[in-house]
């Protein structure tokens, strides 16, 4: 930066008021700090430094002067900052995650016009669970989660939408009403699941944690028949009767359950259960345009899907 000799020697005559101990301290003659000091005096047609004083301190225009160049370093810091997250994107790639329910039908939406505004910047994008994408984050194996909420002081996370979530009854269940023939609100008290079969998400799952906490703090049990990796499958198995299973209507879509002869499909009310779905990335992480880009992106579509 031109003028930052200036703005440390000013820095260390306020810090000592001398400029002999500030050129100790700077491991430079007091000579060249008097003369670059002299040099913008002059230029500025005014004192920086309040010589009439001892110790010395620096003038009402040296003081002026000391904070313009220190804002000034901020903003070259910033801009170097930036400058170097976008080389890296333009030779290197972003990497963005999203939960395996979104992913199949999120990332044909907004990736075609991510490339077409940035066709230099390569893209990986993968599916994980909410907790390994915590971790991928904070060790920049990832720059951006779609999905389920994170909360790290590490991770900012920024909420996109709320998400319904479904409970899938079938045939073989006590609660089940061959009259449903549409996803109407779940018509029982929360209490008539109790010790209903269950197909359970996998127990690492950040989502299946979520419905555990739900369960416990309403004083519910249910009986875990089957233990399986994803929603899919879970909404497959309900279907074939194996038992019942919360869901997000992502995976109503994807995998086109709908309430039929032995299926019924509850809409849960959303002040009873439901989740959040947003955007997570380090703090660390520049805001700079391909991020908005695929912040403004993830918005658009992101609503419709859910």
């Amino acid at each position: 930066m031109k003028n930052d000799k200036l703005m440390k020697f000013l820095e260390a005559i306020s810090k000592y008021g001398s400029i002999s101990k500030a050129a100790n301290s700077l491991y430079v003659t007091q000579p060249y700090i008097s003369q670059t000091v002299h040099e913008y005096e002059k230029k500025f047609g005014v004192s920086l430094i309040d010589r009439d004083v001892k110790p010395l301190q620096l003038s009402y225009a040296g003081t002026i002067m000391l904070n313009y160049l220190r804002q000034q370093e901020n903003e070259y810091s910033s801009l170097k900052t930036q400058m170097s997250s976008l080389a890296k994107y333009a030779h290197g790639e972003i990497v963005i995650a999203t939960n395996q329910p979104l992913g199949r039908i999120f990332f044909p939406k907004i990736m075609p016009a991510f490339i077409e505004k940035y066709p230099d910047i390569r893209t990986r994008l993968l599916e994980m669970p909410t907790y390994q994408a915590e971790k991928s984050l904070i060790n920049g194996e990832i720059n951006f989660f779609i999905g389920m909420p994170i909360y790290n002081k590490k991770l900012i996370y920024k909420k996109l939408s709320e998400t319904p979530i479904y409970i899938l009854v079938p045939k073989s269940s006590k609660l089940f009403d061959p009259s449903r023939n549409y996803p109407p609100e779940f018509p029982y008290a929360l209490e008539s699941i109790q010790n209903e079969k269950f197909i359970k998400i996998r127990g690492d799952s950040r989502y299946q944690e979520m419905l555990d906490h739900f369960l416990i703090d309403n004083g519910i049990s249910i009986n875990i028949t089957t233990e399986v990796a994803n929603m899919d499958i879970a909404a497959q198995l309900a279907d074939q009767q194996i038992g019942c299973t919360f869901i997000v209507s992502q995976v109503l879509q994807q995998n086109l359950i709908r309430p039929n002869a032995h299926l019924n499909v509850y809409r849960m009310p959303t002040n009873l259960l439901g989740t959040d779905v947003g955007i997570s990335y380090k703090k660390s992480a520049n805001v700079i345009a391909p991020v908005k880009l695929l912040d403004e992106l993830t918005q658009k579509y992101l609503n419709p899907i859910l």
